[in-house]
């Protein structure tokens, strides 16, 4: 073989080479949502205290998300998707195709915006997030509700048995609030990259301007003491990053 073709065929086998180390990746972006605790993963096996040295444990832990987007270096948005619910005990993850880019940002709004909040749930397909089977829809209210908290309690932080409940719906328009979190995102086509929204569970209770208080601050459905509820939204609008 003499030295053109030598050359010629080393140049096609790094080619060939090239192309076969890619990887065959189907979806280009993973959104995940995730709870933690004190940067550890959340369980609700576990009881945990508060900054009250109060304990408290959830059985019930979904919030939607709803337009949530990538914002790119130009300040363009990129949507994801329109609307999440998400429930800690099927969390699942979410997949996209995406433009290959740099992101500087994730935004997302906590509960539904007002046109979203019209939905009849009766109208959607059973798997939508917003169907009558999710069990968020406030009929009172023709409304959903953003957030649903449940779990328990006690002031005693060595107890074994947490006898006191706690009950929190966040719902209504007032109560939907956008969020903005900075990232360092760069997405290419050959890989799966994943974009992470984490809850903070304590620093959902332990907010150092407002601690919420489980025990005497234990219930809302919004408009029976709307302002625990704002109480309760803020402190979770700030718990997100």
């Amino acid at each position: 073989m003499n030295s053109l073709k030598k050359m010629l065929f080393l140049a096609i086998m790094m080619v060939f080479t090239f192309n076969a180390c890619k990887k065959d990746v189907e979806f280009n972006t993973v959104l995940k949502i995730e709870e933690q605790v004190d940067g550890a993963a959340f369980s609700m096996n576990n009881s945990y205290l508060n900054s009250l040295d109060q304990q408290y444990k959830f059985e019930t832990m979904l919030f939607y998300l709803s337009n949530i987007a990538l914002i790119a270096e130009d300040g363009s948005e990129q949507p994801l998707i329109d609307v999440v619910l998400h429930n800690y005990t099927n969390p699942g993850s979410l997949k996209f195709n995406i433009p290959e880019g740099k992101y500087t940002a994730i935004k997302f709004g906590l509960g539904l915006d007002p046109d979203l909040n019209l939905t009849d749930p009766t109208t959607v397909e059973s798997d939508s997030p917003l169907h009558t089977d999710r069990g968020m829809y406030w009929v009172w209210a023709t409304m959903y509700k953003f957030v649903k908290f449940e779990g328990r309690a006690s002031a005693d932080a060595n107890a074994s048995d947490l006898t006191d409940a706690f009950l929190y719906h966040i719902g209504t328009n007032p109560f939907y609030e956008e969020i903005t979190l900075s990232r360092n995102i760069e997405i290419k086509n050959d890989e799966e990259t994943e974009v992470k929204i984490v809850l903070n569970v304590d620093d959902f209770f332990n907010n150092s301007a407002t601690p919420l208080d489980v025990i005497n601050e234990n219930q809302t459905q919004t408009g029976d003491n709307p302002t625990l509820a704002q109480k309760v939204k803020k402190n979770l609008v700030e718990a997100f990053e």
